[in-house]
């Protein structure tokens, strides 16, 4: 019954190597891709899909976070995706309206998504502590110490 369980665990650990090693190969292949795109060619076409692959990339960095149950990598994101989607910002706007209109509505979209975090942070901390309790046996904020 132990052997069984024991091969069990070892299955799920693989299971989340995988996933994880999926996970930061599709990450750097997109960093490196944004680093070469951020700067160069910035027209309307190019920072569309510059921010497209900031999108990707943060996303990834985001599930890698909540598969391995790190709290400051999830602690983390707000702060590498204002980082990132200001890159593209940095850049001087065109002068057409409607790509001034779409500019507006993504900082509009990055500035919920901050509200969401800092709304949902307390349940989130709350979760990542409950799994580590789970995991280590110990965890001073919810035993009270």
């Amino acid at each position: 019954m132990e052997n069984n369980l024991q091969k069990y665990r070892e299955n799920e650990v693989m299971k989340k190597v995988f996933q994880l090693t999926l996970v930061y190969i599709f990450e750097v292949v997109l960093l490196g891709i944004e680093f070469t795109m951020i700067g160069k060619y910035q027209t309307s076409t190019r920072t569309a899909f510059t921010i497209t692959i900031i999108y990707i990339s943060n996303t990834l960095y985001i599930i890698s976070a909540l598969i391995l149950k790190r709290s400051l990598q999830f602690r983390l994101y707000p702060v590498i995706f204002a980082f990132t989607i200001t890159m593209t910002f940095l850049h001087p706007f065109p002068k057409k309206g409607i790509f001034m209109l779409i500019k507006l509505l993504q900082i509009v979209v990055t500035i919920s998504r901050a509200i969401w975090v800092f709304f949902f942070y307390e349940s989130f901390r709350n979760i990542f502590d409950w799994q580590n309790f789970l995991k280590y046996k110990s965890n001073q904020r919810l035993i009270g110490k």
